[in-house]
């Protein structure tokens, strides 16, 4: 059974995610409609990594990922101790898991080096 070509609008996409996008196989022997929804998945996340990527571009866009950061407490500690027992505050250390989770889904849509220099603005580059 032929696959149906997605209307994905996904030519807006750089020519690099499009053909990553465009890569299949054709002796994929998943259900087409399954194929089709996960090729859907694939266009949306490549448009979203290309967004965080113009985003990031910017010393504008540097300065309100490194606020999202912040906020996300990415480099603070996740385990949290009780100030009266000293034990382990399982709740408010699985809430700084949670909050840190949000950086790192995006932090996959990035190239390494502008998360190094998100991530790490103190960093000296040589050029």
């Amino acid at each position: 059974m032929p696959r149906k070509k997605a209307n994905t609008a996904s030519s807006a996409l750089p020519e690099d995610l499009q053909q990553l996008v465009d890569d299949d196989s054709q002796t994929d022997l998943r259900d087409p409609e399954q194929f089709e929804q996960e090729k859907i998945s694939l266009v949306e996340a490549a448009k979203l990594s290309h967004a965080f990527r113009l985003v990031a571009n910017s010393a504008e866009g540097i300065h309100v990922f490194r606020h999202i950061l912040w906020l996300t407490g990415f480099h603070a500690p996740l385990v949290t101790f009780s100030a009266q027992t000293g034990e382990v505050n399982a709740a408010a250390s699985n809430y700084n898991v949670s909050k840190r989770d949000v950086w790192l889904e995006i932090r996959k849509h990035l190239p390494a080096e502008l998360l190094r220099a998100i991530e790490n603005p103190l960093e000296v580059t040589h050029e």
